[in-house]
């Protein structure tokens, strides 16, 4: 009978088990307490994200309306210099993805749509000379071939605007070396000083 008591007493009276049983529970405990914690911040985050997506949205509508920016700070509920703030952060993101695009995307979409017009432009000279063609629909086809090489040309000045601004944007944002940069100011003294 005196075992089976010390047997017991063993038992219940292991305080080192009892206590590490505690603080494995406890460790436990705040962990899944921080996930949640963890996981409510990201959906707050995502829903501030969606949030200023929205409103950015908004601007975007509004902006394009012809509404000013004290009319759209009005209707959103906010000041004036937020609406500043989120049209530069708007021209500012959609700048930098244009020029993603341009760099990645761009020359392939130019000669993708370069080798439909100039499809379209096959054509249209078909129709405008076959021997089965109306004079209606030659008079038609020249027309259109007439707009097709205006807007050619109307293309082809914007690309080299387009061109000309992204060298412009890519030599403001390039670092510059010391020798280069000594360079351009001498060349800036040189031209002043004639």
């Amino acid at each position: 009978m005196v075992e089976i008591i010390n047997e017991d007493v063993g038992r219940v009276a292991a305080p080192e088990a009892v206590t590490d049983d505690r603080s494995a529970a406890a460790a436990q405990e705040d962990q899944s307490q921080a996930k949640i914690l963890q996981t409510l911040e990201k959906v707050e985050q995502r829903e501030s994200e969606i949030e200023l997506e929205e409103r950015r949205k908004m601007l975007i509508l509004m902006h394009s309306r012809g509404l000013s920016q004290k009319e759209m700070a009005k209707v959103l509920g906010i000041s004036q210099p937020t609406v500043s703030r989120e049209l530069k952060a708007i021209i500012k993101r959609t700048r930098r993805v244009l020029f993603e695009f341009l760099d990645k995307e761009g020359l392939f979409e130019y000669h993708r749509w370069k080798a439909g017009y100039d499809e379209i432009i096959k054509l249209t000279w078909d129709i405008a000379t076959g021997a089965d063609t109306s004079p209606r629909e030659r008079l038609k086809a020249l027309d259109m071939l007439y707009m097709f090489n205006r807007s050619r040309l109307t293309d082809i000045n914007s690309l080299y605007e387009i061109r000309h601004h992204l060298k412009e944007e890519r030599r403001k944002t390039k670092p510059k070396s010391e020798v280069l940069q000594y360079r351009e100011e001498a060349a800036d003294y040189s031209a002043d000083s004639s």
